[in-house]
């Protein structure tokens, strides 16, 4: 009997730095020249990518096909019935999944992973707020980076590009006040005093910083990494030893592996999650017993 299943394509038409329609049509081409029916879906808004997944399940749908970056990963992976696998186009600033996972940038590779490429499961935690509940895949930060998202986020007109960054950085370099903090694991209290946090599950961070340096998104577990900062020589002093590799276990760093974390503070701090302007304090993080499938090369090592 002949497989009749579809790939569906979720698009993100503003991620990156220029239009993707180029990719998207040569990519749909590709599809069905090996005889794959195609659905594409394009976003409209944040959220709107797991409307794009919505009915998609194993019986139906062969896989998923993701063209934007790390946000609209983030919504089509953990809105997704379990069993769909996923592949990424990456079209996005950082596209950080998609490099740990060795995704390549041409529709030739993505051809290939579906026909070759082998399943994972990634983790997938949550963060809880009093307002609601929000998935993520990689990382959510807490105070001065979450405070640079929003800045980037609330000036953006369309595409961004690394260099959309540079002013929010420095401004906020210059006038943040870092937050008096309140970090409590399941296994007790890990931090109070003024500073950052980092709670995360795939090592990768933006410019090739590996601030949750030891996160493996395939044990189960989320890595939390408190930076005590009240300062811009501490901020300073902290971001050299974190580009050289070297913060854990320094001077005013706490680092651990739990399954559930919370973070409370006295005044509105922001937090972000993979990229994107989430609610603010108190939160919880916990990490699910849910995974998103995505298919790797089957040369792929974590």
């Amino acid at each position: 009997m002949a497989d009749t299943r579809y790939v569906q394509i979720v698009v993100n038409p503003v991620s990156g730095r220029e239009s993707s329609e180029r990719l998207v049509s040569g990519l749909v081409k590709e599809m069905e020249s090996a005889g794959w029916p195609v659905r594409v879906h394009r976003t409209t808004g944040p959220g709107d990518g797991g409307a794009g997944v919505a009915g998609c399940n194993a019986d139906s749908c062969r896989a998923l096909v993701v063209v934007g970056g790390d946000g609209t990963v983030r919504e089509v992976a953990t809105s997704v019935q379990a069993g769909v696998p996923i592949v990424i186009l990456p079209r996005g600033t950082e596209n950080l999944v998609a490099k740990y996972l060795g995704m390549a940038t041409t529709v030739e590779c993505v051809s290939r992973l579906l026909k070759e490429g082998v399943p994972i499961g990634i983790d997938i935690a949550e963060m809880r707020t009093r307002e609601r509940l929000r998935r993520f895949l990689l990382v959510a930060g807490v105070g001065f980076d979450a405070e640079v998202v929003r800045l980037v986020h609330g000036a953006r007109r369309g595409h961004i590009t690394h260099r959309s960054y540079i002013w929010p950085i420095l401004r906020t370099l210059w006038t943040y006040r870092h937050p008096r903090l309140r970090v409590e694991t399941a296994e007790g209290v890990l931090f109070e005093g003024h500073g950052m946090v980092f709670v995360g599950n795939i090592p990768r961070y933006a410019i090739g910083l590996r601030l949750v340096q030891h996160a493996d998104p395939c044990d189960g577990l989320l890595d939390v990494c408190v930076y005590e900062c009240n300062s811009r020589l501490g901020l300073l002093r902290h971001a050299i030893m974190t580009l050289f590799r070297r913060h854990i276990g320094s001077r005013g760093v706490k680092y651990t592996q739990t399954r559930r974390a919370s973070v409370s503070a006295q005044s509105t701090v922001d937090v972000e999650v993979d990229g994107d302007l989430a609610d603010p304090l108190p939160a919880e993080f916990v990490m699910t017993d849910h995974k998103a499938t995505f298919l790797v090369s089957a040369e792929w090592r974590a």
